[in-house]
């Protein structure tokens, strides 16, 4: 018999079964979402120590982490993963998106609309204009205990946004929330911001920054191209180019990522103007 089993192994039928087997637990493995953690499960640096102290993201973690895992579960994306957030003000619709190593780009994984709005299309150039920024961001705060019940806080003003801006006047404090308040705000309701906070968050705390793109339109949409050529009718002199510029500008980074479903790296000149590269 040990003579049987030894001569099986040497054989070349043997070997091209193990070659098969190996095969289909590569394409297993590949296939299936690698999870690091499952959301129920805090991270153990201290920024996580710190959230877990308070209740509405104990709650939050506790509430959605089924539907999150099966949210990322569904697409194949290990969990935390990179994030990337995009905003679009006219459709009033905040984008999620995370990077799938299997695919090598961005998947959008689902859509959160606004629950209110204020303001009007371009930029935030001062404080008080209760306008929603537009350019080219990333979160810098979560807030546990937010009055909008859990928020997280966008850089604005950025490098650009202190060139182009009312100078020792732009304001700040611009959050993505919960609940149905805005003064230039990203109010997306107390449901929505529960799961979105916690998901930004692990990312976060797994090191990744989280990029912010927040247009007035979606570019590759007609009624956006309408929109805007309303609102500059309407509101600048025939000769005033400054915010057809701006939106050029911003319409080459929204095309960027919209073709490729990659971030560029993004830096801003001395006239305030974003540059793209890959």
């Amino acid at each position: 018999m040990f003579q049987f089993l030894t001569g099986y192994k040497n054989s070349k039928i043997f070997k091209n079964s193990m070659r098969v087997v190996l095969f289909i637990c590569f394409i297993l493995i590949t296939a299936m979402p690698l999870f690091s953690r499952s959301t129920r499960e805090w991270g153990t640096s201290e920024n996580a120590k710190a959230q877990r102290k308070y209740e509405r993201p104990r709650d939050a973690r506790t509430e959605c982490a089924g539907s999150i895992d099966s949210l990322f579960a569904a697409n194949s994306i290990d969990y935390p993963a990179k994030i990337f957030l995009r905003i679009f003000k006219n459709e009033r619709i905040l984008e999620l998106w995370a990077l799938s190593n299997s695919l090598g780009h961005f998947v959008e994984l689902r859509s959160y609309p606004f629950t209110l709005y204020s303001g009007h299309l371009g930029p935030k150039r001062e404080e008080g204009d209760s306008q929603i920024p537009e350019g080219f961001y990333k979160i810098a705060l979560f807030n546990p205990k937010s009055k909008y019940h859990l928020s997280m806080m966008i850089d604005y003003p950025n490098k650009s946004d202190r060139i182009l801006g009312i100078k020792g006047n732009l304001g700040g404090d611009i959050f993505i929330h919960g609940e149905a308040a805005s003064i230039g705000c990203i109010p997306i309701g107390t449901p929505a911001i529960k799961g979105l906070y916690i998901i930004c968050f692990d990312s976060y705390d797994a090191g990744n920054d989280i990029p912010v793109h927040i247009f007035p339109c979606r570019f590759s949409e007609q009624s956006c191209t309408k929109a805007l050529e309303d609102y500059i009718s309407m509101n600048c002199t025939e000769n005033d180019t400054t915010l057809r510029t701006f939106w050029d500008n911003l319409k080459t980074g929204f095309e960027f990522f919209d073709s490729l479903k990659t971030l560029p790296k993004i830096s801003v000149d001395k006239n305030g103007k974003y540059i793209f590269k890959r």
